[in-house]
């Protein structure tokens, strides 16, 4: 719950903000309080990218099934567990990907 939360908190900026670009346009005028609002969502967008998949997904999430995982789940048996780590760190691999890449 809590990958999905990180993960998602940033598509309600993401969408707001194509909102925005979308409404600046209309019916042959040009609106620029649309132009200035998708401008501070953009900004805002790469901010909170950045705070949530970069800075609390590995601090909180990573780092309770890093290490406070292991002894809770890997020592009792937990079969799969060591995949789903690998996922979650393939995961920060590809956020770190997309928000310096492109």
């Amino acid at each position: 719950m809590l990958v999905i939360f990180v993960h998602d908190v940033t598509d309600i900026l993401l969408e707001f903000t194509k909102c925005n670009v979308y409404l600046k346009n209309r019916n042959g005028k040009f609106y620029a309080f649309h132009e200035q609002i998708s401008n501070i969502g953009f900004a805002t967008f790469t901010l909170a990218w950045f705070l949530f998949r970069l800075y609390w997904f590995p601090l909180k999430i990573l780092y309770s099934t890093g290490v406070v995982g292991v002894h809770k789940a890997y020592y009792r048996g937990a079969g799969l567990y060591t995949f789903f780590n690998i996922l979650l760190w393939i995961l920060l691999i590809l956020d770190i990907y997309w928000f310096y890449v492109n």
